[in-house]
């Protein structure tokens, strides 16, 4: 926090650690302002914080308020933009490379820290965990004031650009190296060049829709595609009367779904290879959507997930699904058979590596099973898994990834390459 950059990249310390702030707001200019470790100044954190954070916040409006009578700088917005700033600086890994890389672009703010997220995307956006990787220095900023404590202050950061009426954050997480990357878009939900396309393609029906689902359809054509989770980070609405508005659109003619119970997806209907089109703000391929998380069953509409028939493995009078319509992996989580296996590291607080890697190799053999559903059913974070056991296991050829052409897909799963061992 405020130590000398020296010291701090000691071999035994952090030696990869990098902080870094790039600014491009111009297109014919590399940067138009930087903030690395160039020498003049001590690249520890305090310093770093407080030398980008009035740069980043220069990029927010401030409308003219007042309190009493003294002018108020910040908005609701600002809180969200620090609230996530400083999220990054606390829950990155400064044992992992890549560093702390905070951009400024014209429609977007971006920060990306190394590492994993500590709780899984569904619990990330729902908020109220604190899971830290350094509390010492989550502790350090609380006392600054800055940063929420109880939790990721993701709640803060969502109702900040919903007051803005911004197109909602979107969270990205990459593997090998582990990063994560959270975009703050600062373009409006309803930019009237989409509004018309809109309009072009459906006529004069758009005029009698509702902004909700005028928003819906927006979306859906920006990012190619739009789901319940994505609206619920934008809007306060129950996920049951999003998941109505976004069925009656199905049947107004204007949607169509792939009907993936509560990870259904909705594309404008008639839309050419939306696939193609599916992008971030800035332009580059989207390789997975914000809020998917295979096995999550918190902001769903309530629809139950089934397999095709012929997809079942008889267990003591189970029937365990393995491949699930759709690449749809049915939640396991209350199979006795699956339970039964997965007790022994379930009821303790702490495992072997070798007793939790048995216990994959039984669950995933002759199934797919996602890192959240087999972190419900051992009661582990998905992430630890992921990158303790998981990715070892299929670098050894122990597991196959169900997708292996795309690691990073929301529904990626894994099954046993060899027979169970016995216990």
């Amino acid at each position: 926090m405020f130590g000398k950059e020296l010291a701090i990249r000691d071999p035994e310390a952090a030696p990869d650690y990098f902080v870094d702030y790039r600014e491009k707001l111009d297109a014919n200019t590399r940067w138009s302002d930087r903030v690395h470790p160039d020498g003049t100044w001590e690249a520890n954190l305090f310093q770093f914080y407080g030398r980008v954070w009035p740069k980043v916040a220069h990029a927010l409006p401030v409308p003219f308020q007042l309190e009493g009578d003294t002018r108020k700088d910040e908005t609701s917005a600002h809180e969200a933009l620090r609230e996530a700033f400083v999220n990054a600086i606390v829950h990155a890994d400064y044992g992992a490379g890549g560093g702390i890389v905070v951009e400024r672009f014209p429609d977007r703010i971006v920060l990306a820290n190394p590492g994993t997220l500590l709780v899984s995307e569904e619990q990330y956006w729902r908020g109220g965990v604190s899971e830290s990787r350094n509390p010492t220095l989550q502790k350090m900023f609380a006392m600054l004031g800055r940063g929420e404590r109880a939790g990721s202050g993701v709640d803060r950061i969502k109702s900040g650009w919903r007051s803005q009426h911004w197109r909602g954050p979107l969270i990205r997480t990459q593997h090998q190296p582990d990063r994560v990357e959270l975009t703050l878009p600062l373009v409006s939900l309803l930019q009237p060049e989409t509004v018309e396309r809109l309009r072009a393609q459906f006529g004069a029906r758009v005029a009698e829709l509702a902004p909700r689902q005028v928003q819906a359809l927006a979306i859906a054509r920006e990012e190619g595609a739009v789901s319940n989770p994505r609206l619920q980070i934008m809007s306060t609405e129950h996920p049951v009367e999003i998941g109505r508005m976004l069925q009656g659109l199905v049947e107004a003619g204007f949607l169509s779904s792939d009907n993936r119970g509560r990870w259904t997806t909705y594309r404008l209907v008639g839309s050419s290879d939306a696939a193609a089109r599916l992008h971030d703000i800035g332009g580059q391929p989207q390789v997975r959507d914000s809020v998917h998380n295979a096995g999550d069953s918190v902001r769903s509409d309530g629809n139950s997930i089934r397999s095709g028939p012929g997809d079942s493995v008889h267990s003591g009078g189970d029937s365990i699904r393995s491949e699930p319509r759709h690449g749809v992996f049915e939640d396991p989580v209350g199979d006795t058979a699956l339970d039964a296996i997965a007790r022994p590291v379930a009821n303790r607080k702490r495992a072997l590596s070798a007793q939790v890697r048995q216990a994959i190799l039984q669950l995933c053999h002759g199934r797919y099973l996602s890192a959240d559903q087999l972190g419900k059913l051992l009661r582990r974070h998905p992430a630890r898994l992921r990158h303790v056991h998981l990715k070892p296991m299929v670098a050894e050829g122990r597991l196959r990834l169900r997708y292996p052409a795309s690691t990073n897909r929301p529904d990626q799963a894994y099954t046993a390459t060899e027979p169970p061992p016995q216990a």
